[in-house]
């Protein structure tokens, strides 16, 4: 395993298992956007990084939004928080709805072009943990929502974090929660 790969190792243990990776990890993820060059054999989760490494636009408000996209919910969800942002004068971008065909590197080049990060961590799904994970050791400014227990079954190291509990059937709650907890930052 190379050294990028172990980053990319450490990032899910952080997340998943509330390792004691942050500050390792967090130094290292700075470490990599400032160089953007990655070497190695296509490491996980900046395949391609380099020379273009994306950054935010000058002025421009993005919020990328982090959430599985597969159950009934979700939709709903990522409805309102597109709403949300529009209402917040802020673009919005959320991953599955990417084009490019390298899925890691348009997460990786969304994220870094964030100027905000909107997590839902309902169901932990593994995916939504990594690309929380990667936020997080970027610096953005990231809301972490969730419905009915997900506040209460949190990694250990999220569990201060603060995270905010939303119904996905009070749209209203979710929007004034979206634009009064992320996009007032």
């Amino acid at each position: 395993m190379n050294k990028y790969r172990a980053i990319v190792h450490c990032l899910i243990v952080h997340c998943s298992f509330g390792g004691s990776y942050a500050t390792l990890l967090q130094f290292r993820g700075r470490r990599i956007v400032r160089r953007g060059v990655w070497r190695g054999d296509g490491p996980v989760v900046g395949p391609d990084v380099g020379p273009r490494t994306a950054i935010p636009e000058p002025g421009a408000r993005r919020c990328f939004h982090v959430t599985p996209y597969r159950p009934d919910w979700a939709t709903g969800v990522a409805k309102t928080a597109e709403e949300a942002c529009v209402a917040a004068d802020t673009k919005y971008f959320i991953g599955h709805r990417a084009t490019d065909p390298r899925v890691i590197r348009s997460i990786w080049d969304e994220i870094c072009k964030a100027t905000h990060v909107l997590t839902d961590l309902t169901g932990f799904n593994p995916n939504t943990a990594l690309e929380l994970g990667i936020a997080l050791a970027l610096g953005k400014p990231t809301l972490i929502i969730g419905q009915d227990d997900t506040v209460d079954r949190l990694f250990p190291t999220l569990k201060k974090v603060r995270c905010a509990r939303y119904t996905p059937s009070d749209r209203a709650g979710l929007r004034k929660l979206i634009i009064e907890k992320l996009l007032s930052l």
